[in-house]
């Protein structure tokens, strides 16, 4: 039997790149977001939140 990887599999192990979330730990703000290449980006208001990010 051999498994086969669909596109509903590649879809789903994608990261989630669109939506916004809130997390309790973020002091002030911290954005993360990605470039046109795919690369993260994170820009905080303090260090701490920078580091949480």
């Amino acid at each position: 039997m051999t498994n086969q990887i669909t596109e509903a599999d590649l879809r789903a192990a994608l990261p989630d790149v669109e939506s916004e979330q809130r997390l309790d730990g973020v002091f002030t703000g911290a954005t993360i977001y990605r470039d046109k290449w795919g690369i993260p980006h994170i820009t905080a208001d303090n260090e701490p939140d920078l580091f949480f990010g």
